[in-house]
């Protein structure tokens, strides 16, 4: 039985290597054809600038600045933040916050995640001068659809932290978060963030955060632009506030222990004490 041939240039191709070869040439273009080109940005940097002037019975003034930035693998996700907040009311500072951190994530296949984290802050009126954090957790995907998505987090992290009086104290503290997005459409979303921090050592000490954020295109043109309206709140335990008052009068006890200071950089002793006054 003769093989039926297909004549070319180069001689002759048998027929059914002919077919197998379109065959071929034809999945190859039908495979380019549905593969998607790759649009994820890989690099992702948000600002945001608020400003608030308001008059009346009270004349307060606020600005808030925060920076965000995400560099998103298939399986990592680094990001960066930082955050500023300054207000004065009647011309007398209230509120001074500065801060910033780092985090890592590591997603596996399924809905289980890694953390990792450190996070700095200085907040003048909470009488924090400067305060470390580090800590690492997992995160769970507990929702994940079109419009609802839902990640808890739990882990624990090292917090060194230094009072206005000079007072340093180090403990072990919990953490508990949870994320919550609700998508209207593409580029415009809601999102809540919960974070609930116990001192393991003191549990009537803690603290809660807060954040809630409301995200939406500017306009169809411009879909990398967004306008974002966020507000956030930090509670604290009566343990807390028991605790740093405390530090003070401890301060105060060693002022008292060391002497007065007069006007001119001198020291009067305490009541009691034979020395007269020194000069530095």
């Amino acid at each position: 039985m003769l093989c039926p041939t297909i004549p070319t240039r180069g001689g002759v191709v048998p027929a059914f290597a002919s077919v197998a070869i379109a065959s071929l040439m034809f999945a190859s273009a039908a495979a380019a054809q549905g593969t998607k080109p790759d649009t994820t940005k890989h690099l992702k940097v948000t600002a945001g600038v608020a400003y608030l002037n308001s008059s009346g019975n009270t004349n307060v003034t606020s600005l808030a600045m925060d920076e965000r930035l995400e560099w998103k693998r298939p399986r990592f996700l680094w990001a960066q933040f930082v955050k500023v907040i300054n207000s004065s009311t009647d011309g007398e500072q209230s509120a001074d916050l500065l801060a910033a951190g780092l985090r890592g994530d590591w997603k596996s296949h399924g809905r289980l995640s890694v953390y990792a984290l450190t996070n700095y802050d200085r907040n003048r009126f909470a009488n924090i001068s400067r305060r470390f954090e580090e800590g690492a957790g997992l995160g769970y995907l507990l929702i994940d659809r079109p419009m609802h998505r839902l990640t808890t987090e739990l882990g624990s992290q090292f917090v060194q932290q230094w009072n206005l009086d000079d007072v340093s104290d180090s403990f072990l503290s919990g953490r508990a978060a949870e994320v919550y997005r609700y998508t209207f459409r593409a580029n415009s979303y809601f999102e809540e963030r919960l974070e609930y921090l116990p001192n393991l050592e003191a549990t009537e000490d803690y603290r809660m955060n807060a954040e809630a954020s409301l995200v939406a295109p500017l306009s169809a043109i411009w879909r990398s632009s967004s306008a974002t309206c966020s507000a956030s709140t930090t509670c604290r335990s009566p343990a807390w506030r028991r605790r740093i008052a405390f530090s003070r009068r401890d301060c105060r006890s060693r002022s008292n222990e060391s002497g007065r200071r007069t006007a001119d950089g001198g020291v009067i002793p305490r009541s009691g004490s034979d020395e007269g006054p020194s000069v530095k």
